[in-house]
């Protein structure tokens, strides 16, 4: 009994991991693959299954102003712990704002408004989900792929989401100077695709 109790906690972990990265039709492929004896890679066929067509969505970009610099003048690990204090800030705010984050490449954070949607409990006074009860939440539910959606109203979550991001980040400080961090943001609305990238180790990428 203890030993399946194991087993059943681990699937649950691995199904909580799964929802923060994937949205709910690619967890279900993979879930589905895995119960039928898949093998460890993925075949560009059964990739294709998971392509996705969008309209109109709202992508964010953001790096960090003297990131380069600032990187070549402290430690690794330093590095490590800034990114990870900084964007753990935006992670945070993602849920709050309803939005999708694509990925982070170095100091390079990606978001997208008009994709995925999220069930984004209300307060029990009817506003918005705060950050402190988005913590507590996050990964909680899986996304789903938006068939329709309103696109004035992704990119202003997608604005609001990018004025919370310069506000936040100048909260957290550079590690080589102690100064405030400096963000620059681009915002671009227009069609892409969607689905997974790779045979191994497959990653969701908007493109």
């Amino acid at each position: 009994m203890e030993t399946e109790k194991l087993l059943a906690d681990l699937a649950e972990a691995q199904l909580r991991t799964a929802s923060t990265i994937f949205p709910r039709h690619v967890v279900e492929f993979m879930t589905t693959r895995a119960l039928k004896g898949g093998t460890s890679s993925t075949s560009p066929q059964e990739v294709a299954q998971l392509a996705r067509q969008h309209k109109d969505v709202t992508l964010l970009f953001m790096d960090i102003v003297g990131f380069t610099s600032m990187a070549k003048e402290v430690a690794p690990e330093t590095v490590m712990v800034f990114l990870n204090t900084l964007f753990g800030v935006f992670d945070l705010l993602v849920d709050v704002h309803g939005v999708m984050k694509v990925e982070t490449a170095g100091d390079c954070y990606i978001v997208a408004g008009g994709i995925l949607s999220f069930d984004r409990k209300k307060e029990a006074n009817g506003s918005e989900p705060s950050l402190s009860s988005c913590s507590q939440e996050l990964g909680q539910e899986f996304a789903e792929v938006l068939e329709h959606h309103d696109p004035a109203d992704s990119a202003a979550r997608v604005m609001a989401f990018a004025k919370d991001m310069m506000a936040s980040s100048k909260q957290v400080k550079m590690p080589h100077n102690d100064e405030p961090v400096c963000i620059r943001i681009g915002l671009h609305t227009g069609d892409c695709v969607s689905g997974l990238i790779g045979t191994k180790a497959p990653k969701y990428a908007v493109l």
